[in-house]
């Protein structure tokens, strides 16, 4: 199971908190598993989405909802909605 709604708030409020303090607009959020799948930890934190041998990219506006792409995928979905992602619990 992933993490709840409530849980996806908290996770996107302490982002964009920083994000302001920071003076960032956007993050850009890369994740890959191609090489011994240590480059998802910030993917997944904010997706809650499991990559298995893929690559995809998050745009993590500081409004707005954010947009995930991966690699091979025809649709396009915001992180953490119910139903809509594949989790690495």
């Amino acid at each position: 199971m992933g993490f709840t709604l409530n849980e996806r708030d908290r996770r996107y409020r302490a982002v964009r908190e920083n994000m302001k303090k920071q003076g960032v607009d956007a993050l850009v959020v890369f994740g890959n598993t191609s090489v011994g799948g240590q480059w998802n930890g910030n993917f997944t934190y904010l997706s809650d989405y499991c990559l298995i041998f893929a690559t995809a990219v998050i745009f993590f506006p500081l409004e707005g909802e954010p947009v995930m792409f991966v690699r091979g995928k025809t649709s396009f979905w915001t992180p953490g909605t119910p139903g809509g992602s594949r989790t690495c619990a």
